[in-house]
């Protein structure tokens, strides 16, 4: 179960990461014509990468749980089951915003802001892992 969680979690260290700094703030460099053309397919493409991700990260923290709760995993499972809160009802409508919006800058500039939360707790839940995982 260590190996999944790693694998699981160093997949969502990595992958917002490059979302933070590489894919989001790219966005704005597309024309309005362009973002509404491309942000659709994107947002598909990367469901199929994010949610079996975040789906695996659920389940292994749900499962440490039950199998031997402590605080750390007790806490772990807080901040994962946070990303959802965050994701759910935050980032996904400011994706649909940008899939509606007449002028989605306003919006990119604001799912830039929010991805920095998931960044961080997703960034905090590996390091921990990681620390974890070399004891």
């Amino acid at each position: 179960m260590e190996l999944i969680q790693i694998v699981v979690d160093s997949g969502l260290f990595v992958l917002v990461w490059l979302v933070q700094l590489v894919i989001y703030p790219g966005f704005r460099y597309y024309s309005e014509v362009d973002m509404k053309r491309w942000h659709q397919p994107y947002s598909k493409r990367m469901t199929i990468i994010v949610l079996p991700l975040m789906v695996s990260q659920l389940l292994v923290y749900c499962y440490l749980n039950i199998k031997d709760v402590s605080v750390q995993s007790l806490f772990t499972l807080l901040l994962v089951i946070s990303t959802w809160i965050i994701t759910f009802r935050l980032a996904v409508p400011l994706h649909q915003e940008i899939d509606l919006s007449v002028d989605s800058n306003a919006s990119i500039v604001k799912l830039v802001r929010v991805n920095w939360i998931r960044t961080a707790i997703w960034t905090f839940v590996f390091i921990l892992n990681l620390l974890n995982y070399a004891d």
